[in-house]
């Protein structure tokens, strides 16, 4: 890490833009931990920090691994925003999940993967239904 959360997204744009830094800090309402330390960070707050720094790289394909983990409720939806607002500019984003609303509010099409292999590939428009199957048949 560096020694803050601004330092964190200069280092993922390559670039000290300030403005556009606490812009996506906001966003993500991290603004008033910019000058944090990010290890001095609650589970949740290091999480949104990491989504900033994707956020700031400017990638076009984006990974996420469980990106609504040790969030609540209104961080969830902040994340959701983000990744609703990448999807508009033509942002192409992977997100590896367990959430069944996160999925519901963000994503476009679902992949199942099982062993390393597709089993399943779909959008997730008229298939609500089996979305909500299969999270139900491996609920336990």
């Amino acid at each position: 890490f560096t020694e803050s959360v601004l330092d964190e997204i200069f280092l993922s744009m390559g670039e000290e833009d300030v403005e556009r830094a606490e812009k996506i800090l906001e966003s993500l309402n991290l603004l008033e931990f910019k000058d944090a330390h990010p290890m001095s960070l609650s589970g949740g707050q290091k999480q949104r920090v990491a989504i900033a720094c994707a956020v700031a790289s400017n990638s076009d394909i984006i990974f996420y691994d469980e990106p609504t983990s040790g969030l609540d409720l209104k961080h969830m939806h902040h994340v959701v925003n983000n990744i609703n607002l990448l999807q508009e500019m033509g942002k192409t984003q992977f997100i590896i999940t367990h959430d069944l609303e996160f999925i519901m509010n963000c994503c476009t099409h679902v992949i199942h993967l099982e062993a390393g292999k597709i089993i399943d590939y779909y959008p997730i428009i008229d298939n609500e239904e089996k979305i909500f199957d299969f999270f139900m048949k491996y609920r336990n």
